[in-house]
């Protein structure tokens, strides 16, 4: 397998060179090194870098937030900061060119490497997910499209078969029907007549994308996605236009028939999650999952592993879709008895069980996530939970403030060897402890405001009274109406314990 390829820009030249030599001695190849914005954007081409390392003050006119906005416009390279500035400012400039990290100096070596690491991982994603993409507009572009090609005064110079079939047009073009004369358009959902904006096209030579427009001769109607773009001669003029057009009813049975199966990996994914609210002798369990839009990574679990004790997760796999689903899906089989005796490890250790995860992960390198797991004693109410990357959980007692559980590392799968740290305590009735996925936290609103974890932990602790179903009641009320409608762009799931 080729070394991956990282550009190194750092203001100072000393730091450039070591920087250099660590990643070379791990295995990267560093092809430029360099302290100007500006040079590392000259040589970008020669250099060809699957990533850039990248410091936000530069020494040239050109600053590593301009760099990296260039790289990200027009190359889609993963970029990290590399950087000793953390004001609000700065990190709020950084965030516009979409950064895949950002490291303060001085760095330690193990969290740059992984950092590294997951950026290069989550940019080959994006990139197969664009490529996958792009493939499948060219083939909806180029199968069964209808094509007119016109001059500019409308005569049709050329039709395909398809366009003859939608709108029942002569084979010939003896007659020279005219786009103008001969064909009406209107929207499909108003039913009002619509004159595409033909001299933005002939004129100013833009494109003209229109969906479900019915377009009608006299021969025959029907309702398409238009594409209108200028027709040029050799020299660049604009001769005329081209219309590409799709019967949108074969757009529309596509699109649902990929919701319905969204819908059934989504369904399915649900049917193995634990009721929302569980009632035992000795402990409530509430909990809720609405997914994105785009199928679910989120899911969680509660269940009796022995008669002496409880387990419970909470999962977040990177990505959307089928592929994250199966992952999630996966995780529930091997946390669950008694498909879990496949994992090799024993489900009342929470260490043991983060470490079997990772080596399964981190081998395989399919996937990566992150993960919550605790073990809670039916009688003695005695709790050892484990964090691997995800949002800390929360202890809300009966009076006070709720307390995060800062305890864990790294998500699984990231790096070979995660540290794993356990946090042991003994809930009083009444108190409770909340797992959450990030999706909640960054949950947007109409003003594209996130929720925000200081929100989360407001609600918690106004809730602090009363029982598990109606804190967590509240808050998937509150989450909602922040968002103002129920179609989310992540995975919004929470889980919640409470001793009794």
């Amino acid at each position: 397998m080729d070394k991956a390829r990282i550009m190194v820009v750092e203001d100072e030249e000393l730091v450039g060179l070591s920087i250099k030599l660590f990643l070379e001695r791990v295995g990267y190849e560093v092809p430029f090194v360099t302290s100007a914005g500006e040079e590392a954007v000259d040589y970008f081409g020669e250099a060809r870098p699957d990533l850039v390392l990248m410091d936000i003050h530069l020494s040239g006119a050109m600053s590593g937030i301009e760099a990296a906005g260039i790289f990200q416009k027009t190359h889609h390279i993963p970029v990290v900061y590399l950087t000793a500035y953390a004001d609000a400012d700065t990190l709020e400039k950084a965030k516009v060119t979409e950064p895949f990290g950002y490291i303060l100096k001085p760095f330690d070596e193990r969290v740059l490497q992984a950092t590294i690491k997951m950026a290069l991982h989550k940019s080959a994603a994006q990139n197969a997910l664009r490529q996958t993409k792009e493939r499948m507009s060219s083939i909806l572009q180029s199968v069964g499209d209808g094509i007119i090609v016109a001059a500019r005064e409308g005569i049709i110079e050329y039709q395909n078969p398809t366009a003859q079939a939608l709108l029942g047009l002569p084979g010939s073009l003896e007659g020279k029907p005219s786009v103008f004369k001969d064909i009406g358009f209107w929207d499909a959902k108003s039913r009002a007549a619509h004159v595409p904006a033909w001299d933005r096209v002939l004129e100013e030579g833009e494109s003209l994308s229109l969906t479900e427009l019915v377009m009608e001769t006299g021969q025959a109607k029907c309702t398409v996605d238009l594409r209108v773009e200028p027709h040029r001669d050799e020299r660049g003029r604009i001769i005329g236009m081209v219309l590409a057009f799709r019967d949108a009813a074969e757009r529309t049975r596509i699109q649902e028939l990929i919701d319905r199966e969204l819908e059934n990996a989504t369904a399915f994914h649900k049917s193995l999650l634990p009721k929302d609210s569980v009632d035992t002798p000795f402990i409530r369990m509430g909990a809720f999952l609405m997914p994105a839009s785009f199928g679910a990574g989120d899911i969680y679990g509660f269940h009796a592993i022995d008669t002496e004790c409880f387990g419970f997760y909470m999962v977040d796999v990177m990505g959307h879709g089928i592929a994250a689903t199966s992952t999630a899906l996966l995780l529930n089989r091997l946390l669950t008895p008694p498909s879990a005796s496949l994992l090799g490890a024993d489900l009342k250790n929470p260490r043991a069980v983060i470490e079997a995860l990772n080596r399964l992960f981190s081998d395989t390198w399919d996937s990566f996530f992150t993960i919550c797991y605790g073990v809670i004693g039916m009688r003695d109410r005695s709790v050892r939970l484990a964090r691997a990357g995800h949002p800390f959980p929360v202890l809300q007692k009966q009076k006070g403030s709720p307390v995060e559980v800062r305890a864990g590392g790294f998500a699984v799968g990231v790096v070979p060897h995660l540290e794993v740290p356990v946090f042991e305590t003994v809930m009083a009735p009444g108190e409770k402890i909340f797992l959450y996925s990030d999706g909640l936290t960054d949950c947007a609103g109409p003003g594209d405001e996130r929720f925000s974890r200081e929100t989360l932990l407001r609600v918690i602790q106004e809730t602090a009274g009363n029982d598990v179903f109606e804190a967590v009641a509240r808050i998937k009320a509150d989450v909602l109406a922040w968002r103002g409608r129920d179609l989310f762009d992540d995975d919004v799931s929470l889980i919640a314990l409470q001793a009794k």
